[in-house]
């Protein structure tokens, strides 16, 4: 049993000036031109980053046991349960402070009928574990202090110039938001055959979040940006199988290999009353696209807009062969992938180590901007694989004629000309659309290849190092994406932490590969 206390505290205060009445002498008292703290141009204007006039403290208290029984080393109890109050969660209303303590809780149970039974001895099974848990957790790490407070802020340039002014905070949170439960249930079993020279785990699960906690995008009317509350319940079921294999095992030589594939779904099952989906990230007012958590389907997704299509699925165009967008957002797939698959495989040959770990991962969508910004500048692969000078007609697209749809002959603008190309391509109606940003996030990624070798300690005997290991590493060495990406971005950046998650912008750098030599050694 025990206790926990957790107290941050952070302060700060910045002031600034330019000009010194006597040179040389660095001191606010002998300066000509005071920058006031509310003055965020002039702050920007000498530090690029702003004053700071602030104090921030955060409490958290606990209290937890734990209870971990063994039964003849192969029946195993662990649990352990928690209660926690949170400072970020305290707010004033009604002339009193509102804050509630939320308890969390864990039980497993893990046997071992290996141990449990002797007639396993004889046989090539010589492992056996299974082991069920139940865990429920809280937190509130997603609420920073004083989120639940009326915090003012100085607006920029309100109400005028350099004077200040009151504002209230654009990104509010609700007052009466609740800790962010996730319960989850699983089965891990293992197993170990001919001494584990093969191994085979298997894990299922359900995890269910309930009042997840996010930042929703809101109306504009409503005077706020954005609302952090919680948003409703998400569920995710999955499984992982995992095979080990050591062919070859000697006193010269060892050889690994472990694979895994694993697979799982997210679902909302709940939203607030009334609500069928909830913006979760639009980065860009400009784009037609975003991260949506919508009832009943698979989350994250990302919805955008598109183009009009005909029941089979063509490009519907006008009369001067330009598409026609659609005006309702549409779900355009699922943030995270079918499933994926990872090898890690080592070779140990008299001190040298060979060892390497890649993995594939299928299917899933994500919105790379840096596509959109190629089209823009005429460097994408549709926009170079034609003669310009001849025009541009939509492919696969189709215009309504007497009532039905035809093949479409007319290019883009209504004649065939290298502006009207132009003019289509960097159109801000085309820029602005979601669809052609969203492509397939398969890739196949080798993350690492190395080789070392250990100093025999035969060698060594005379120095005073115990061990001394060298090697040559690379990381990211090969990576092959789907044909569609042609290398705009990796499908596993993200434009922000968290909801940023399926959407690569066009600042972010690129995934790197790097070689690299390593010296390890012990004394």
């Amino acid at each position: 049993m025990g206790n926990n206390i957790q107290d941050s505290y952070r302060t700060a205060r910045s002031m600034g000036c330019s000009g010194l009445a006597v040179p040389g002498w660095y001191d606010i008292r002998n300066v000509s031109n005071v920058i006031q703290a509310s003055n965020t141009n002039g702050a920007q204007l000498y530090d690029n980053l702003g004053f700071e006039n602030n104090t921030i403290r955060q409490r958290s208290i606990a209290g937890f046991a734990n209870l971990d029984l063994s039964f003849r080393d192969y029946l195993y109890l662990n649990s352990s349960f928690r209660i926690e109050e949170s400072s970020v969660l305290s707010t004033t209303f009604d002339g009193e402070v509102h804050n509630k303590s939320y308890p969390y809780y864990s039980i497993g149970v893990s046997f071992i009928p290996t141990k449990a039974f002797s007639f396993f001895n004889d046989t090539f099974v010589n492992f056996i574990k299974i082991a069920p848990s139940y865990t429920r957790g809280g937190n509130t790490s997603a609420i920073s202090p004083y989120e639940t407070s009326e915090v003012g802020i100085i607006p920029s340039g309100y109400p005028y110039n350099t004077i200040s002014g009151y504002g209230i905070n654009p990104s509010q949170t609700n007052r009466n938001i609740k800790p962010e439960f996730v319960s989850t249930a699983d089965l891990n079993v293992q197993l170990g055959f001919l001494k584990d020279r093969i191994t085979l785990e298997g894990f299922v699960y359900q995890s269910d979040t309930e009042n997840l906690i996010t930042n929703a995008n809101v109306s504009n009317t409503s005077g706020l940006n954005t609302l952090r509350d919680n948003v409703g319940k998400t569920r995710m079921r999955g499984f992982e199988v995992d095979l080990g294999l050591t062919p070859i095992k000697s006193a010269g030589i060892v050889w690994n290999i472990r694979a895994s594939y694993a697979m799982s779904r997210s679902k909302v099952l709940e939203l607030p009353e009334g609500v069928a989906e909830v913006n979760i990230y639009t980065p860009y007012t400009n784009r037609g696209i975003g991260v949506y958590a919508v009832l009943g389907e698979d989350f994250p997704i990302l919805k955008g807009t598109t183009f009009q299509r005909d029941d089979q699925g063509r490009i519907i165009v006008d009369s001067n062969g330009t598409p026609l967008l659609s005006t309702e957002l549409t779900n355009l797939g699922r943030v995270t992938p079918d499933y994926t698959l990872t090898l890690n495989t080592s070779v140990k040959f008299k001190g040298f180590t060979l060892s390497g770990s890649m993995d594939y991962r299928k299917g899933g969508v994500f919105s790379t901007l840096t596509k959109s910004l190629l089209t823009f500048t005429g460097a994408a692969e549709e926009t170079g694989d034609f003669d310009r000078s001849q025009g541009y007609i939509v492919p696969n697209s189709v215009q309504l004629v007497n009532g039905g749809y035809v093949t479409n002959s007319t290019p883009v603008g209504g004649s065939a000309s290298y502006a009207n190309v132009a003019n289509y391509f960097t159109s801000s109606t085309l820029q602005s659309l979601g669809e052609p940003t969203v492509i397939d996030a398969t890739a196949f990624k080798v993350r690492e290849i190395s080789l070392s070798y250990d100093i025999p300690k035969n060698v060594l005997a005379t120095t005073f190092v115990n061990s001394l290991t060298i090697g040559l590493y690379s990381r990211n060495p090969f990576i092959v994406y789907a044909k569609e990406n042609r290398n705009y971005s990796d499908p596993e950046t993200a434009l922000s932490n968290g909801n940023g998650f399926g959407i690569a912008g066009t600042g972010q750098y690129p995934t790197q590969r790097s070689f690299g030599v390593n010296l390890k050694a012990s004394f």
